[in-house]
């Protein structure tokens, strides 16, 4: 590989940076809202839930769940399961456009869907990721041509979104 972006800190052992660290946030389709109204989060939390299954190669990430979110914000959870769960953040996004449900989704994954209104964040309950994004790249990959100029790109793609994430949150 010549670049990689990974959840986790940048790589101690080799060449790699810091980029982002996200923040997740409840999100669901406008339509789910509908005759709902949502102004304390246990509201939200009577709504279907959608959960993301992370790999267990991310446990020692502590990746965002809805236990760890109603947890940061002093709730509990009601008794049963998630509406449905997903092994791909992508997927479950795409279940909370089509209105299934809530997802706890990354800003950074979500932005277009919510820039669009194709979700909203009925309240803005955040939780921080445990870790940021990093990249790394290999040696060889600066020395191929637009090598250091796609890193410079990719590292001050990363800054904007640091800089978004803060604006925002």
């Amino acid at each position: 590989w010549d670049f990689r972006m990974d959840f986790g800190p940048p790589p101690a052992d080799g060449p790699g940076a810091e980029l982002f660290t996200d923040v997740a946030v409840p999100a669901c389709a406008p339509s789910l809202l509908e005759g709902r109204p949502i102004s304390t989060p246990e509201d939200l939390l009577v709504l279907p839930r959608l959960r993301i299954g992370w790999s267990a190669r991310y446990d020692r990430f502590e990746p965002p769940s809805w236990e760890a979110w109603a947890g940061r914000h002093g709730l509990v959870l009601p008794p049963g399961a998630p509406a449905m769960s997903f092994a791909l953040t992508a997927s479950a996004i795409d279940a909370a456009v089509a209105g299934q449900g809530v997802v706890l989704g990354q800003r950074a994954m979500m932005q277009e869907e919510l820039l669009t209104g194709r979700l909203v964040v009925p309240l803005d309950l955040p939780l921080p990721l445990s870790e940021p994004y990093a990249l790394r790249w290999s040696r060889a990959a600066l020395e191929k041509p637009g090598g250091a100029g796609l890193r410079d790109w990719l590292l001050a793609r990363g800054r904007q979104e640091a800089a978004r994430l803060r604006k925002d949150g």
